[in-house]
């Protein structure tokens, strides 16, 4: 992160401003009881002493709208560019769903900023193994199996998410919309993440397994979560550097 009042916070400032004033699509993050939310809304307006902004009220992955709670935490990103700028952020007015008004939010103190191109997905490479535990987040079952977590195979990573190579074959335990966590290590030297994801496709591949695609979510609120993110991205990188070690001719 920046210090308040550097020239890169300015910038950052002033690029959020020009989203708001151009209404531009905004991503945002927030906890549930369920486990996190993402929710596609808009820009609407902000004042002009830069202390709160605000935002349509957004909609649930159904269609239905969201009910934010007044002093809840959420994370908003925008695109600017080549960057992907993040903030977090409070609601200080949920307003009335019935009514559809929108959520005031109060200014950020700061926004982060990451590259695109951390969130190219990437294979891992054919000589690397990296074993993944995937499991429902929020699972309670009367079938004890179903609360065990599955073993697979990372197959492609970026800081957006991954896809996971299952041994089992079955779809009924896995659909998509499921909020799940992973557990996966980048390397020997460094200790296993565990991650919250939402499930975005799964289907049976035609080598025989179960492959599942997932989006991480809950990453872009918090510093932490940044810096997790940028690690994965350049993770990702290493990839095609090795990759491109081994096929001279591929292009990155």
């Amino acid at each position: 992160m920046k210090s308040l009042g550097s020239q890169a916070d300015l910038q950052d400032m002033r690029w959020l401003r020009e989203a708001i004033t151009s209404r531009v699509t905004v991503m945002v993050n927030a906890r549930t009881d369920k486990g996190w939310m993402m929710l596609r809304s808009r820009f609407l307006t902000c004042d002009e002493l830069n202390t709160t902004l605000s935002i349509e009220r957004p909609r649930t992955s159904h269609n239905s709208k969201a009910a934010l709670a007044r002093g809840q935490n959420v994370g908003l990103s925008f695109r600017h560019g080549h960057k992907k700028c993040v903030f977090e952020t409070e609601v200080l007015e949920s307003g009335s769903i019935e009514r559809n008004e929108p959520i005031t939010l109060a200014w950020p103190a700061e926004i982060d900023q990451l590259q695109r191109r951390l969130y190219v997905r990437t294979e891992v490479p054919s000589q690397m193994t990296i074993p993944v535990d995937i499991r429902h987040r929020n699972n309670v079952s009367e079938n004890p199996h179903q609360d065990k977590a599955s073993r697979g195979v990372m197959l492609d990573l970026s800081a957006a998410g991954m896809s996971i190579a299952l041994r089992e074959t079955k779809t009924s335990r896995w659909r998509v919309g499921q909020t799940v966590t992973c557990a996966f290590a980048l390397g020997q030297e460094n200790r296993p993440w565990e991650l919250t994801g939402q499930l975005r496709h799964c289907e049976k591949s035609s080598q025989g397994h179960l492959r599942v695609g997932l989006q991480f979510v809950g990453l872009d609120t918090s510093v932490k979560g940044c810096q997790i993110l940028r690690q994965i991205g350049q993770a990702a990188g290493r990839f095609r550097q090795m990759s491109n070690r081994r096929h001279p001719g591929r292009l990155s």
